[in-house]
């Protein structure tokens, strides 16, 4: 844990997390949460720990993009499940260039 905290996230990629968060609280998604700064953060974590896991000292965008579904799936779904909140994650990625 301690290993992956000391990944380098660059700027570029911290405001496409934010643009992400963004996207979410501008959203149309029916009676789904806006995403936290903790979500964020959450995908921080987990995009460190990917890249640790694949060997680098950096988080790329792609890092990011792969784990928004799994990380955010369940955050946005709440009481209607995680079905439906993976496919709002989906269309966040989908809405959210890089």
């Amino acid at each position: 844990i301690r290993a992956a905290s000391q990944v380098k996230i660059s700027q570029t990629v911290s405001d496409y997390i934010a643009q992400v968060l963004e996207n979410s609280r501008a959203s149309k998604f029916e009676g789904a949460q806006p995403l936290s700064t903790r979500a964020g953060m959450a995908l921080v974590r987990a995009a460190k720990a990917w890249a640790f896991l694949e060997g680098r000292d950096f988080v790329r965008h792609e890092d990011v993009q792969s784990l928004i579904v799994p990380v955010f799936g369940h955050r946005l779904g709440g009481a209607f499940g995680i079905k439906k909140g993976r496919e709002w994650a989906q269309q966040l990625l989908l809405n959210t260039p890089v």
